[in-house]
């Protein structure tokens, strides 16, 4: 049977940290160089935020129009539809309502006594 190959163990070295020579560190411009990155990150920041806001505004602004362009519409197409046809829906409903209203009387009841026929003929059948 096949077995696996055993690998060395690495030994690192630990680095001793009390050798280290900071004599050579400017603290000052290393300060100065955290700090101008930190405030370039910043304006970045906001320039974003702010280019951010001014789309948000635009497309709410364009949509607001559109709605308004569409509801204009809307209304402007209803208003010449009500004074194309409502005159005419108003003397339909005047002239024909009651027949209307009499032919669907007629039609339930003869639509209750065909069931009830119906039901008396399955009863009869049965």
């Amino acid at each position: 049977m096949a077995t696996l190959p055993t690998l060395p163990t690495l030994h690192f070295p630990t680095p001793d940290f009390t050798k280290i020579d900071f004599s050579r560190l400017d603290a000052a411009k290393a300060l100065d160089t955290l700090t101008a990155a930190l405030r370039d990150g910043a304006y970045v920041t906001i320039g974003l935020g702010v280019v951010t806001a001014r789309t948000a505004v635009d497309v709410a602004r364009t949509t607001t129009e559109k709605v308004q362009e569409i509801t204009t519409q809307y209304n402007s197409k209803m208003q010449t539809a009500t004074k194309q046809y409502g005159d005419k829906v108003q003397t339909a409903t005047q002239q024909y309502g009651h027949k209307v209203q009499t032919a669907t009387k007629q039609a339930r009841t003869a639509a209750g006594t065909a069931s009830k026929q119906v039901k008396g003929l399955v009863k009869t059948a049965v």
